[in-house]
């Protein structure tokens, strides 16, 4: 492919040079090179390297990661798609170290994430939470794909049920709605953190090409006939790395069928004591029911790679009840992850042997498409024959007929012997030529066909 340049030979260029000047010599930007580099998961140098270099004090260079299934195996500058990663996700065999990913502190944000998620002390004595609440917990960092959410998903957009619809969806697979956001980032915040600390990396799938995420049912009640519902998905799957086995991760707020009422141009749960209505925000009279949000949060994970199906789902009981299930959850995606590989594995033979078998159907497309184009010639070649016969009939027929044309005139007086000869050669330059030979030159074999 023209212009394309390998994960290989960009991971050489920016460790052999400073990245400004990489990037100028691909005529781009540093930031849009730095990001190139995330994209396929290129280690680069870090902020001071080169003058760390240049006194002998430089770190050792990371080794260039193998690419995972699905990522895309370089880089092209003019937009053509590269090729892509085949090989097939395998679990580790032992606990991987973690893979570098965007972790950073922030003051602010971690102490509205920790006074949102903060529990209560009848919480923290009950019996479901006792052993976790008494855990030393390690200090609170916030992941970077939360950082992104918090400041995307405080929209005034929802649907029927309550649920945020931000308009952006290149964002955390997050689906609650407006009051239970801060828990469900500070919640997330800490699974994303946990899973970084187990080793276990979370990010966007590397290739929204190659995964997919499975279509949300957000209810308690899952009866089928659900009918239409506006809900949100983001535009690629949020997957935690085990091993290189991706994971799909759905963070969402469970919803019941209650009855609600129209009131300020939305559905509320109608009220169980009736409320006096005031002239401004009447309530609507007509009482119906929707699926609404719970407050009670689930995990979803499932398999982001085609043609293969598997999922797992942990819930909340009450609400505030969710990270005493952390550990628990962080185990199950550890020992779903071979599981996934192996389905993987099973796919991908499912579609060699589909391949397989369009290659063969195609082999015999060919054949036959050759056999039918050998007859079509042969009868063809005898078409044109027959013609060029009767045109050899209707030939003679002319030429006898102008040969006995030129015979009697050579009988006539010289005066009317040009005459007839002139109007002889107008006759053949209207016949055209009319010599047997010339078309049967020009006639074609089948197999000039």
């Amino acid at each position: 492919m023209d212009g394309l340049i390998t994960r290989e030979q960009l991971y050489e260029e920016v460790w052999a040079e400073p990245m400004i000047r990489v990037a100028a010599r691909h005529s781009v930007a540093g930031t849009y090179l730095a990001t190139v580099c995330e994209r396929l998961n290129v280690p680069r140098p870090e902020r001071g390297y080169w003058n760390k270099m240049a006194v002998g004090r430089a770190p050792p260079r990371p080794p260039l990661p193998a690419a995972a299934f699905g990522d895309a195996l370089g880089w092209a500058r003019g937009g053509s798609l590269p090729p892509i990663s085949k090989a097939l996700p395998k679990a580790p065999v032992r606990a991987a170290g973690p893979r570098r990913i965007p972790l950073h502190r922030s003051a602010g944000t971690v102490s509205k994430l920790e006074s949102a998620a903060a529990v209560t002390p009848e919480r923290q004595t009950s019996g479901s939470t006792a052993e976790h609440s008494t855990t030393a917990k390690p200090e609170l960092r916030e992941h970077a794909l939360v950082t992104a959410a918090s400041k995307l998903l405080d929209v005034e957009k929802e649907n029927d049920g309550g649920y945020l619809l931000p308009s952006k969806r290149a964002i955390l697979d997050l689906f609650v709605s407006r009051s239970t956001l801060p828990r469900a980032l500070a919640f997330t915040n800490q699974f994303f953190c946990d899973l970084h600390r187990a080793g276990h990396a979370v990010m966007f799938a590397p290739n929204a090409a190659t995964t997919w995420r499975k279509e949300l049912d957000e209810r308690l009640d899952r009866k089928p006939n659900r009918g239409w519902v506006k809900n949100w998905r983001p535009s690629r799957p949020t997957v935690v790395m085990i091993g290189t086995v991706a994971i799909g991760l759905t963070i969402f707020e469970l919803s019941e069928l209650v009855e609600v009422v129209r009131h300020k141009d939305k559905y509320i749960r109608k009220p169980v004591v009736p409320v006096k209505r005031s002239n401004f925000a009447p309530l609507s009279g007509w009482v119906h029911k929707e699926d609404m949000a719970t407050g009670r949060l689930a995990v979803r994970a499932s398999s982001p790679y085609g043609d293969t199906e598997w999922s797992k789902e942990w819930q909340e009981s009450e609400p505030n009840t969710f990270e005493s299930q952390l550990p628990r959850m962080i185990r199950d995606l550890a020992a779903a992850a071979p599981i996934i590989a192996k389905l993987v594995e099973e796919a991908a033979r499912r579609a060699e042997i589909r391949h397989q078998e369009r290659l063969e159907a195609h082999r015999r497309w060919e054949i036959q498409h050759a056999e039918q184009q050998r007859l079509d010639n042969i009868k063809r070649s005898r078409e044109e024959l027959d013609a060029l016969i009767k045109h050899w009939g209707e030939a003679v027929r002319v030429e006898g007929f102008l040969a006995d044309i030129e015979r009697r005139a050579a009988a006539l007086p010289d005066d009317e012997r040009t005459i007839v000869a002139g109007r002889l050669a107008r006759a053949q330059e209207l016949l055209g030529d009319t010599n047997a030979l010339t078309r049967f030159m020009r006639w074609k074999l089948p197999e000039e066909r």
